[in-house]
């Protein structure tokens, strides 16, 4: 397992995970955002290249939707985001690209935005 891999599993054992996983059993349409190593902050905007499109984003988060399809979804400073559909494997390498670009992400379960962005608009 990875580096990363053991953070996810040291935080979904942890109690405060162990809360978390509570309440989401008792809402299972919350979108469930899991620890990374970059963090959830936002960082600042960089124009950056995926799938052989540019983005002007501060955020890529690794979506795992509840019928199990997945996409990336990039977040900008003026709360707009992009979602960019593919197999998990396509996904992972996009979201990896995008970390190497130095943005910060995130992966998570659901679909969904909370106030953790501000994201107000979605294009696709």
């Amino acid at each position: 397992m990875t580096d990363a891999g053991y953070a996810c599993l040291d935080y979904l054992q942890s109690p405060q995970g162990m809360k978390r996983m509570e309440s989401i059993n008792r809402n299972p349409e919350e979108p469930i955002f899991l620890p990374f190593n970059t963090g959830t902050l936002l960082k600042p905007e960089r124009l950056i290249h995926v799938a052989g499109e540019d983005y002007k984003a501060c955020r890529a988060d690794y979506i795992i939707r509840k019928d199990g399809s997945t996409c990336l979804q990039f977040h900008n400073a003026s709360g707009e985001l992009w979602t960019l559909e593919g197999s998990p494997a396509t996904v992972a390498g996009w979201y990896r690209a995008a970390l190497s670009q130095g943005l910060a992400g995130g992966v998570q379960v659901n679909e969904g935005v909370t106030d953790k962005t501000d994201v107000v608009a979605v294009k696709k």
